[in-house]
């Protein structure tokens, strides 16, 4: 696949014509269009759907999109990459999150790392789980951290912690006057808010609600534990997190209670190639990644 390529399947999709991209990339209508054609035979995948005479992104096309615009990114940074190198920066970096480990574990840690190591460059994406078909085993990135288990051939996981969950309620919420551990009972009539179905979180919560022979009713679906937090510090509704997912938000808003039997959100590092080929300076971030998850356990301990 050619970078010219890509760059005219961006400009299809954001000027929303054969037509408009071809005037910014001065070649015919015919051309552009040939160059679409060729992509999706290269990629394997039906881009477009041109069933109504326009060009409509599949939900293949949109997924494929994503990651064009994360290269083309990518390609636009290497100039600067280049000066770094250039200028005797030490190493690159390139590091895949999820969501939930971003602001609990990932800021913290990529602080004290780039403190200590001023002259690495390091690049942070945000990956959810639902995107894992594509960053799964991903040549991408170096080092990644996010909830675990994940199976998959090409990643090796390092477990750190595991964070037990709680019962999340705005603050004066009637379960937090109960001054005991929830059951699933207690919770089951209330508004819940979860993620979406298929997510290890719900599955995790689902069974929990099973386990004592209750239902999981929900009234707010989100993709996003920071959405999630949120909503129930806004009165939504209740949920079940762990404490690491809920970073960056004012704890005054919202109260954490223990639940009967908790079930734990493992954390860990996940690594992209064989132990002989990592750099040696991502090892010294999964270190900090292992520091800051175990950080979040102890003050769990002391506030349970």
């Amino acid at each position: 696949m050619k970078t010219r390529t890509l760059k005219a399947f961006s400009l299809v999709v954001s000027q929303g014509s054969l037509l408009s991209a071809a005037r910014a990339l001065e070649l015919s209508e015919p051309a552009v269009s040939r160059l679409m054609r060729e992509l999706e035979a290269d990629c394997g995948l039906q881009l477009f759907d041109r069933s109504n005479r326009q060009l409509v992104l599949t939900d293949e096309g949109v997924k494929f999109h994503r990651e064009v615009q994360r290269v083309l990114e990518g390609i636009e940074q290497l100039p600067a990459l280049a000066s770094d190198i250039k200028q005797g920066q030490e190493e690159f970096l390139s590091v895949v999150a999820m969501p939930r480990a971003a602001s609990g574990i990932v800021a913290p840690a990529v602080a004290e790392f780039t403190r200590a190591n001023p002259r690495v460059h390091v690049k942070i994406d945000i990956r959810s789980r639902s995107e894992g078909d594509v960053w799964f085993g991903s040549a991408l990135y170096d080092i990644g951290i996010g909830s675990l288990p994940i199976f998959h051939p090409k990643i090796i996981s390092t477990e750190h912690a595991r964070v037990p969950v709680m019962c999340m309620v705005p603050t004066g919420h009637r379960l937090s006057r109960l001054n005991r551990a929830l059951s699933p009972a207690d919770i089951a009539y209330e508004s819940m808010i979860t993620q979406g179905r298929a997510t290890l979180n719900r599955e995790q919560m689902e069974a929990w609600f099973r386990s004592a022979d209750c239902q999981l009713c929900h009234t707010i679906e989100v993709d996003s534990p920071e959405l999630l937090g949120s909503l129930v510090a806004e009165g939504a509704g209740v949920s079940l997190v762990d404490s690491i997912s809920l970073a960056g938000l004012a704890s005054e808003r919202y109260t954490l209670i223990p639940i009967e039997n908790p079930y734990l959100i493992a954390y860990g590092t996940l690594w992209f190639c064989p132990p002989e080929k990592r750099k040696h300076k991502a090892t010294l971030l999964s270190e900090l990644f292992e520091k800051h998850t175990l950080k979040w356990l102890r003050e769990d301990h002391e506030h349970a």
